[in-house]
């Protein structure tokens, strides 16, 4: 059984759009804080773009924990 975890951040696009980035395996100990400051940087320094639109804010940010079983016989 391996378990991975990964951070997902929904940003919500001047355009009206969501762009969804997603960081596998985040350290152990992040915050809430370090999303919205890794969030204000891209926000600041137009580091997202899709179809020609920045990020507006982020919108959301979790960590999704996942775990795969193997089958057996």
């Amino acid at each position: 059984m391996a378990a991975t975890s990964t951070l997902k951040m929904v940003f919500e696009m001047y355009d009206g759009n969501h762009l969804n980035l997603s960081l596998k395996d985040p350290k152990s100990n992040l915050t809430l804080s370090n999303v919205e400051a890794f969030a204000q940087i891209c926000t600041d320094n137009d580091a997202l773009i899709r179809n020609n639109s920045t990020v507006l804010r982020l919108d959301s940010a979790y960590i999704q924990r996942s775990e795969r079983i193997e089958l057996a016989d």
